[in-house]
Formats: structure tokens, C-alpha cells, sequence
């Protein structure tokens, strides 16, 4: 039974591992790291007992050997190395591969610490500045990636993903207007995807994203944050594009706002708000984040 434990105990977590996987959620942090970390002392575990296995085979056939068995060990004992570095790097390769999202995010402030840009597809893309005034910010952004592209979907247990071969591209024009308190974001982006799913033509698609943000900041206690969204789908065979005010209607419409404390509390109020629109214009509120 004791020589058995080798082999029963790692399966026995192997098994739990599993079951484990199953029912924890997939955006699960703490998960995730516990799960590659355990997974990764099983695998070392049965390449060092068969490695410790092969020593005792060889210690039992050659005992009077003692050169011999010495350079067995010494063998194994470069094989037990290359291989937990082995496999250390083909974890990583995996989960570089098919865990982790290709996005890399890279976050552009302006001189004032407002966010003005946030990367979609690649990290630190160039900004090619066209206005830089006291008054005024205007610049462009041009995103591309080519490989795996990840699209997640809604399952009974939870999110599933499928993966397919294709290329993305986006532009983005930016506009900022600082006037006194206020400072306005215009931001213009136009996606395009083209995937090869497998068919004998590849798909493509487009869409452009339009953002219009106004920070106010005329009240001293208060920070008031709108944020006016538009998507409009596009045909990839145009080469212009509709103007700004064209693409309608407005999909969503947030407003968010931060009430900063009077006394030394240091409690801040919040509120956001989503407002969307029927087929007659009506405006429907929904405040779905409202504390201290």
C-alpha cells in the first residue's frame, strides 16, 4: 500500500483539480493562480518519482558499481532539472497562449491626469499628436493585430470561448476641448475584422464607435462625468466614412457622479446612471450604482 500512495495521492489531487475546474468561475484570480501552481507540482511529482524509480533500478542492478551508479544519479539529476524548466516554460507557453487575453492595455494621460486614450489591441501605440494647445488636444491613433482572436459566449456553466485566425485593425481620432471647468472628449474610432473561420472565404466585418465625454467641474464639491455613446455598423468596402453627427441614434447615455465630503470624513458619494431610449425617443433611467 505505501508504494501505491505515490500514484494514489496525485491522482486523488489531480481528480479534486478537476472538479474544481469545473465549478469555479473562469475570471476567478485566486483560482487560477492555485490551479496552474498545483498543476504544475503534479507534473514535476511524476517526473521525479519516475525518475527516482529508473535510480532504483539501476541502484538494485549495479550495486557493486559505485562509478556507474553515481553517473546514473548525476544524469537523472540533470534530466529532473531539464525537465522542471521544460515544463515550467510549456506552462507558460500555454497560458500565454490560450488563458491570457492578447490585449496588452497601455493608458495615456494628458498634462491636467485626465485619461485621454486606453490601447485596444497592442501596447504603447504611437499617438500622432495633430493639436497641442492650452485649449485644445487633437491626435490619432492607429491599432493592428494579427493572430489568435478569442470570442466568448455565454454557456450554462458559465462563459465559453472560441478561437479563430484573423487580422484586426482600428483608427482612432481624438478631439479635447479644455473650456474653464469643463473639459469635452470627442473620440471617432473605426474598427475593421476580417477572420478566417474555417470557411473557404474569410468573414469580414466593421463598425464605428463614437464616444462624447464632458467632465464638469464647476462645482467645487462635485465632479460630474457624461458619457454620450454611438455604434454604427459599416461596410469595409467604403473608403469614407459617415460624419459624427450622422451616426445615430445614441445607444447609451451615462452619467456618473462623484460628491466629495464637507466635513473630515473622507466619505465620497456616488452615483451612475444608464440612460437608454425606445423606438419613440422616451428616455428609460436605470441608476445601478448609488453609496458612500
Amino acid at each position: 500500500m505505501k508504494k501505491h500512495i505515490f500514484w494514489i495521492a496525485p491522482l486523488v489531487l489531480f481528480i479534486i483539480l478537476l472538479i474544481f475546474d469545473q465549478g469555479a468561475s473562469y475570471f476567478n484570480t485566486f483560482w487560477f493562480n492555485v490551479k496552474h501552481v498545483v498543476l504544475f507540482g503534479l507534473i514535476v511529482y511524476v517526473l521525479l518519482i519516475d525518475l527516482y524509480f529508473v535510480y532504483r533500478f539501476f541502484n538494485k542492478r549495479y550495486t557493486t558499481r559505485k562509478k556507474l551508479k553515481v553517473t546514473i544519479a548525476l544524469l537523472l539529476c540533470i534530466f529532473g532539472i531539464s525537465g522542471t524548466v521544460l515544463i515550467s516554460n510549456l506552462q507558460i507557453r500555454y497560458i500565454d497562449l490560450y488563458e491570457t487575453p492578447q490585449i496588452k492595455e497601455t493608458t495615456y494621460y494628458d498634462r491636467y491626469g485626465n485619461v485621454i486614450y486606453r490601447s485596444d489591441l497592442q501596447e504603447s501605440p504611437e499617438l500622432n499628436i495633430t493639436d497641442n494647445t492650452n485649449d485644445r488636444l487633437s491626435f490619432t491613433v492607429e491599432e493592428n493585430y494579427q493572430g489568435n482572436i478569442v470570442n466568448p459566449y455565454a454557456v450554462d456553466n458559465g462563459i465559453g470561448q472560441i478561437y479563430y485566425q484573423g487580422e484586426i485593425s482600428l483608427l482612432t481620432i481624438v478631439d479635447i476641448t479644455y473650456q474653464g471647468p469643463y473639459v469635452e472628449t470627442l473620440s471617432y474610432t473605426v474598427y475593421e475584422t476580417v477572420t478566417n473561420t474555417g470557411a473557404t472565404e474569410p468573414t469580414s466585418s466593421g463598425y464605428i464607435n463614437s464616444t462624447y465625454i464632458i467632465n464638469d467641474f464647476s462645482n467645487d464639491d462635485a465632479i460630474t462625468i457624461t458619457t454620450e455613446r454611438r455604434i454604427l455598423e459599416i461596410d469595409l468596402i467604403e473608403e469614407d466614412y459617415p460624419e459624427l453627427d450622422s451616426i445615430e441614434p445614441v445607444i447609451t447615455k451615462h452619467v456618473g457622479s462623484v460628491v466629495f465630503p464637507d466635513d473630515d470624513s473622507g466619505e465620497i458619494h456616488i452615483t451612475f446612471d444608464e440612460i437608454t431610449y425606445d423606438q419613440s425617443g422616451e428616455e428609460k433611467l436605470e441608476r445601478f450604482a448609488n453609496g458612500h
